[in-house]
């Protein structure tokens, strides 16, 4: 795993956080199911879904992503630019 490329794309769900790195979309949670003392559970989100579309969004766009999550709807979020910006007035 990477350290992450956009501190704007670190999302909180409960015991969980999700953020964007360059090589996919990644989780951190904390197991609290067993009675025994709590496990870390890290895994990469976009290898088993959408790895293929992820791979193809630039490297700048992944940088710049930022994350939101809905309570309400228990849905998360990212918002990122499909095509690299040209010059400063296209920047974040």
């Amino acid at each position: 795993m990477k350290m992450p490329d956009s501190h704007g794309s670190f999302v909180q769900v409960h015991e969980t956080i999700m953020w964007w790195t360059n090589n996919g979309i990644w989780s951190l949670a904390i197991d609290t199911t067993g009675v025994q003392a709590a496990g870390i559970q890290l895994q990469n989100l976009t290898q088993t879904t959408i790895a293929d579309y992820y791979s193809n969004i630039p490297t700048n766009s992944i940088r710049g992503a930022r994350g939101v999550y809905n309570p309400v709807s228990f849905v998360v979020q990212w918002l990122f630019r499909s095509a690299v910006s040209t010059g400063v007035t296209g920047q974040l």
